[in-house]
């Protein structure tokens, strides 16, 4: 079960912050996604 109960939803916060912010020619870096992520209360931990 996950932590918390919108981490279930990251991965469909993810796939519409890629559909509508990116393409070939206008990526996002990892800082730009943990931020947006942010805006919903998720929390994007990165291991190394």
């Amino acid at each position: 079960m996950a932590k918390k109960s919108n981490q279930k939803l990251k991965i469909l916060y993810l796939a519409d912050i890629f559909l509508k912010e990116t393409d070939e020619d206008h990526p996002l870096t990892i800082k730009e996604i943990t931020d947006r992520l942010k805006m919903y209360d998720i929390s994007a931990l990165i291991k190394c």
